[in-house]
């Protein structure tokens, strides 16, 4: 069995470092199945799930719930995720202030918690992962996850 697995990253553009402090791109495909533990992350996790679904908890001994696109808050302990051998996603790492500018709510209020995107974006979550999955490559990919932070960044102020 061959794992085809591909990993980009992105330097946020220039003026969004109040907001975003990493861009990523990861897929996999023809895996068997797995569970990891994820890193703890010292902001908010905006992951868009271009294809296949995943399922997280915020920490081993939590139940492992089913997402596709969704923000994961500030953890001091790792979180655990499953997929069933594919996945693509790309990911946002924002700050505090970006985590208010991009979705609307502070960064403590997602502290140890993973939220579906939909339940903070509403239809947009669906949109802004549908535009994009259709563009072509990482870096167009990587650029258009960054664009609602940009669009956030000019309208918001530096919390």
């Amino acid at each position: 069995m061959r794992t085809d697995i591909s990993f980009a990253s992105l330097p946020p553009r220039s003026g969004l470092a109040p907001y975003v402090t990493a861009l990523y791109g990861a897929s996999t495909a023809g895996g068997p199945p797995q569970r990891q533990l994820e890193l703890p992350v010292a902001g908010t996790a905006l992951i868009l799930t271009l294809e296949h679904g995943w399922r997280i908890a915020t920490d081993e001994h939590a139940p492992l719930r089913s997402h596709t696109s969704f923000a994961g808050g500030l953890t001091l302990t790792p979180a655990v995720s499953e997929h069933d051998g594919a996945y693509e996603v790309v990911e946002a790492m924002l700050t505090p202030s970006g985590t208010a500018a991009v979705l609307g709510v502070p960064g403590g209020w997602l502290a140890g918690d993973v939220v579906a995107l939909d339940a903070l974006l509403g239809a947009e979550a669906g949109l802004l992962a549908e535009r994009v999955a259709g563009l072509p490559g990482w870096t167009a990919r990587l650029r258009g996850l960054g664009r609602p932070a940009c669009a956030a960044a000019q309208s918001a102020p530096v919390a």
